[in-house]
């Protein structure tokens, strides 16, 4: 009997889940542990923060898929692990062997690094948390509660999807607040093509969506943000959509991690701490060459981390995966309109929104028992 143990139930783990209920390996005991029963699909939050989509359309139920795999579902988080004694440490469950254990718990934005902001910005990840939250403003806007000023801190692709969503949603129920993106990057979507920067510029420019770039937010309270430049801004709600931040256990465990505290991996996906280890999607630094943090390359390590997984139960060696260095990004820019970029390469249009939407709901699809 081997023992493999999957951490978080991420865009990767989902279809290591799949593949394994299509090709069970006897003599396996499997178990996931993850603190939440449902994973959201991130590509689909802007849409249903802008009310295109209902909560269950974005989202794919653990236990079912777990059960299909024949796997132990544990609604559970991780607090420690023993690597050299095969152990794994949970709040509910203190002590889990194992054999072998995969880590794809995603990320968060590091609102920790920032005084105010754990306690007065609203953070878009843990993505179940945040859906609650929003849930609740929105009713409270519908009934004369709507906040004057929104800020949205963080001008990457995930943060002017958030942004306008919002304002759409807003809208749509009467609502006029006014928006602002507040970026310590000189130019918005850091590491995007020029013409995608450009198009989205606009975009905020005709939406009246107000930017503060090249200045990173120092602190945070209940109505107001002051930058580093020790100006002050208004702000009734906050909204934390700035980069990934990597779990402190993983670190605090003893396995190797990047400067941000995100797992070495090799190409192989497994931790340079032990072979015994695998990694995949944000919480992940794949070596030589990190990729973005973004849900695209963690639904496409899936495949590649079911094959290792299965190749090293059977006592075979794994086999490295090489992603691709740029990848399609289909961003969001309220509902039924979106901007897709690759390279150099842009375009937008309703059309994107369709396709965008067209290759969501397959990938939630896949997951689905019914």
């Amino acid at each position: 009997m081997k023992r493999l143990i999957l951490v978080g139930g991420g865009h990767a783990h989902v279809e290591v889940l799949r593949q394994f209920a299509e090709r069970p390996l006897p003599g396996l005991e499997l178990a996931l542990v993850s603190p939440h029963q449902h994973a959201a699909y991130s590509g689909m939050l802007p849409g249903w923060i802008a009310g295109r989509y209902q909560a269950d359309d974005c989202r794919v139920d653990l236990q079912p898929l777990a059960s299909r795999a024949s796997a132990r579902f544990l609604h559970d988080r991780v607090v420690g692990l023993n690597v050299d004694a095969g152990m794994l440490f949970c709040a509910r469950n203190p002590h889990l062997p194992f054999d072998l254990i995969s880590i794809d718990t995603g990320s968060r934005p590091p609102t920790w690094d920032t005084p105010g902001a754990e306690e007065h910005a609203l953070a878009v990840k843990p993505i179940e948390a945040f859906m609650a939250r929003w849930d609740q403003l929105f009713r409270a806007a519908q009934d004369g509660q709507a906040p004057r000023i929104v800020t949205i801190v963080g001008t990457g692709a995930a943060g002017l999807e958030v942004a306008t969503a919002m304002q759409q949603r807003l809208a749509h129920a009467g609502v006029a607040p006014s928006f602002r993106v507040v970026g310590a990057a000189p130019e918005l979507l850091p590491g995007h093509a020029a013409s995608v920067r450009e198009r989205y510029g606009r975009l905020l420019a005709r939406r009246g969506i107000d930017r503060r770039l090249g200045i990173p937010v120092a602190r945070v309270t209940a109505d107001a943000l002051q930058l580093a430049d020790e100006s002050w801004l208004e702000s009734d709600l906050t909204v934390w959509v700035t980069g990934a931040g990597a779990p402190m256990w993983p670190r605090a465990c003893g396995l190797a991690t990047d400067a941000q505290g995100f797992i070495r991996v090799n190409a192989c996906l497994q931790s340079i701490t032990s072979p015994r280890i695998f990694a995949a999607g944000d919480v992940a630094s794949l070596e030589p060459a990190a990729r973005p943090k973004s849900g695209v390359y963690a639904v496409r390590a899936g495949p590649h981390l079911a094959l290792n997984l299965q190749r090293v139960l059977r006592d075979e060696a794994p086999v490295p995966w090489l992603p691709q260095s740029q990848a399609l990004a289909l961003l969001s820019a309220g509902a039924g309109y979106a901007m897709a970029s690759r390279g150099t390469w842009s375009a937008e249009g309703r059309w994107v929104w369709w396709w965008k939407n067209w290759i969501d709901r397959r990938w939630i699809h896949r997951y689905r028992l019914n």
